[in-house]
């Protein structure tokens, strides 16, 4: 059971999330499926798939979603991957379809590029024009480094905890407060530069986008990805997006918001 691997759905289990739970099934590299979402989530669909494969790992949902909700992303995350039985963890959403194609791809580029003592999780995507900024569909890696990834300090006194803003216009507030993903992934990328621990503890003058001081923050952050961070091939990969319901553009992403693969050495 070498070569196999958990995936953990995390987010809240939808009537679509089935689709997902049955991509990853289909799977011929996967040992288990834990589905990690919260108490109030109505999960009885879930009993029509029989497969002794899938695991329910239910939470109590944090009182305090933090911006973007990341305190749910970070909360529903560890749950679902502490509980992970194989070396190999796939952390994605409980929202987002990959085709069957696109997970024999990831699975073959995976294990013909992981190495040794590689502290790398692979991703679909990587923003280099932002600071450690990896896309967050999908984590792929060593289950201990997950762990290491997720296993962070919930957000406190955030942005939404000082002003009320509608999720639709958070983007509006960028020089406010840090990316969700940056928030997870740059705490990641500080074991590898101890440095970037000063800027976590003050994102005014770092992180936020237009911070006075960005320009050093984001000198580390070209240089330490490449240790953390590994895009697989956009070549091959299609995702449907069930929350949204729409093939995820990936041509889009690359001309207007500077999504990088590793066909572009990321």
């Amino acid at each position: 059971m070498g070569d196999m691997a958990t995936v953990v759905i995390q987010g809240p289990f939808k009537e679509y999330s089935n689709k997902v739970v049955k991509s990853f099934l289909n799977a011929p590299f996967i040992q288990e499926v834990i589905v990690s979402c919260w108490d109030e989530d109505n999960t009885d669909s879930l009993s029509s798939i029989e497969d002794s494969r899938i695991k329910l790992v239910k939470t109590q949902k944090p009182s305090n979603p933090g911006t973007d909700n990341r305190n749910l992303q970070i909360v529903s995350s560890i749950e679902g991957i502490k509980r992970s039985t194989s070396k190999v963890t796939i952390k994605t959403r409980s929202d987002q379809v990959y085709t069957d194609e696109s997970l024999v791809l990831m699975d073959q580029y995976y294990k013909q590029t992981k190495v040794a003592g590689d502290k790398r999780i692979f991703v679909s995507g990587i923003y280099a024009n932002l600071l450690y900024h990896p896309c967050d569909h999908i984590f792929w890696g060593e289950t201990a480094d997950l762990i290491h990834l997720f296993d962070i300090p919930l957000e406190t006194n955030g942005l939404i905890d000082k002003i009320r803003v509608d999720k639709s216009i958070l983007h509006e507030y960028y020089p406010f407060f840090v990316r969700t993903e940056t928030y997870i992934c740059a705490r990641y990328c500080a074991q590898f530069e101890q440095i970037i621990n000063k800027y976590v503890l003050q994102p005014e003058l770092y992180l936020y986008d237009n911070s006075p001081r960005w320009n050093e923050a984001h000198h580390f952050s070209k240089n330490v990805m490449p240790k953390c961070f590994k895009s697989f091939p956009r070549t091959g990969l299609s995702m449907y997006w069930e929350g949204k319901n729409t093939e995820y553009k990936y041509s889009y992403q690359r001309k207007h918001n500077n999504q990088y693969w590793a066909e572009e050495g990321y």
